[in-house]
């Protein structure tokens, strides 16, 4: 099985399941998550890369549940946070301290939309 889809940037990611192994393409979207209107949000940290801690700014058009995780490139899950987010912007501290140097996904999910995700570095 193999399934190709498009990221943000029109780059083709894939899925594929080679002699029991599964491969994923980090970043994939769907058509629904594209459709879904009510949302809109945005989400960024700063400082990025960072020590020990980062502000993630989470812009939202509506009052929502949202899970935000730290996730390692292999997929392991470090770090989540639950909120309620609420229209306009949102903050959250997290602290890193601890975390090993390198490139995480930062990864925001809210109720009836798409996960969106972005690089986060630890120097």
């Amino acid at each position: 099985m193999n399934t190709v889809c498009k990221s943000q940037s029109s780059v083709p990611y894939s899925i594929a399941a080679i002699s029991g192994a599964v491969s994923v393409g980090l970043f994939c979207r769907t058509a629904s998550a594209l459709s879904e209107p009510n949302f809109n949000g945005h989400l960024s940290a700063n400082p990025n890369p960072t020590l020990n801690k980062t502000t993630v700014t989470i812009k939202s058009s509506k009052n929502t549940k949202a899970i935000l995780k730290v996730i390692t490139l292999q997929g392991q899950i470090l770090l989540t946070n639950i909120f309620n987010a609420v229209e306009g912007n949102n903050h959250r501290e997290l602290e890193l301290e601890g975390f090993a140097k390198g490139v995480y996904i930062l990864n925001l999910s809210v109720e009836n939309m798409e996960p969106q995700n972005i690089r986060l570095v630890v120097e």
